[in-house]
């Protein structure tokens, strides 16, 4: 049964993924944003967030999790048949970002945890902005995956042969 981990930028696409690769395999997938926030955007700890996850990890035979929370990051790299890292340009993820702000705001998106609507929020826009500055940390960290337990897609049209390829495979 596949245990899969997308991670990357916000915007990226991790949850559209998810959801896709969770139709195609017949996977519920997890939305970290969900497990994470409380109606009203109240954040919890790392350390319940940790025991969440751990606990989905353990209970489950199968998942889908998207997401960053690097907090939760060895447990899911030790555990995941397959990690997926989405490395798509700044631009392309955060026009994404502003445009699901602006066309989404005040409705709660089906990968958000319940009471908590799409939002303006210039503290989120400037950690999009910085994220390339953890690019080579988050590559490093890939790297100490096996090879053939990860990969890492910087393009729409890459994302599209994957999961298109991804489903075959696995059904």
């Amino acid at each position: 049964m596949p245990k899969l981990n997308i991670i990357g930028p916000p915007g990226s696409g991790k949850s559209t993924l998810a959801r896709k690769l969770g139709k195609a395999i017949q996977i519920s997938p997890t939305h970290l944003d969900a497990l994470y926030f409380k109606p009203g955007w109240v954040e919890t700890s790392k350390q319940e967030l940790c025991e969440k996850v751990q606990q989905l990890i353990l209970e489950k035979e199968d998942w889908i999790i998207e997401g960053n929370y690097t907090a939760t990051w060895s447990m899911r790299f030790a555990e995941a048949d397959l990690t997926v890292f989405l490395d798509l340009p700044r631009y392309t993820y955060f026009y994404r970002v502003l445009k699901r702000s602006l066309f989404s705001l005040g409705k709660v998106r089906p990968d958000s945890a319940p009471g908590c609507p799409e939002r303006i929020d210039f503290s989120f826009y400037k950690y999009v902005l910085d994220y390339p500055k953890k690019r080579a940390d988050i590559l490093k960290r890939l790297a100490e995956i096996p090879d053939g337990k990860r990969i890492v897609l910087q393009s729409k049209l890459e994302i599209e042969r994957f999961l298109i390829e991804y489903s075959e495979t696995s059904n």
